[in-house]
């Protein structure tokens, strides 16, 4: 299941980009990600991990990525690469990476996020992803709903399309 940058994965949710096609397995992470699971936010390169933050040590988590109004912004990339395709051109497919900034009582610490697509996320979507962080740094009782990721993903596209009421 997945929303925007949000995957649920058996372990927790993800921020960036999992498997579904081309040489990978789907569901196997790729690049760089943050897994959100009940008692940290792990950062990930690909199957390792990398570094582990727990929640009682963070003071914020920040989303980094770019937005957009467009509702379908996977659609607008996906005509883009048709059109670069026809024209022979692969300039500006490989997306930007996007990050996810965490801060402890000492330190600042950037995650990069691989990203799906070129162009932005939903804005709504992302807005939504940013609130889920903070309740969940704030309220400690809520990091149970990473422990049934596809409900938190139902709980931030609840929120989106709120938002955009």
């Amino acid at each position: 299941m997945r929303y925007g940058p949000l995957h649920a994965v058996p372990d927790g949710l993800v921020i960036g980009k999992i498997g579904g096609g081309g040489r990978s397995r789907r569901g196997e992470i790729l690049g760089d990600c943050a897994l959100l699971t009940p008692e940290a936010i792990v950062h990930r390169r690909g199957v390792e991990e990398m570094r582990i933050f727990g929640w009682n040590q963070l003071g914020s988590a920040v989303l980094r990525l770019p937005t957009t109004d467009f509702r379908f912004p996977r659609l607008r990339h996906v005509l883009g690469v048709t059109a670069l395709g026809v024209l022979g051109d692969d300039a500006g497919l490989v997306p930007d990476d996007g990050f996810l900034d965490l801060r402890t009582t000492e330190e600042a610490y950037p995650l990069r996020i691989t990203r799906h697509h070129t162009g932005g996320y939903w804005r709504p979507i992302v807005v939504s992803a940013q609130r889920l962080l903070d309740d969940l740094i704030e309220h400690p009782d809520q990091r149970e709903f990473l422990a049934d990721p596809p409900r938190a993903i139902e709980i931030v596209a609840a929120r989106a399309r709120r938002r955009r009421r």
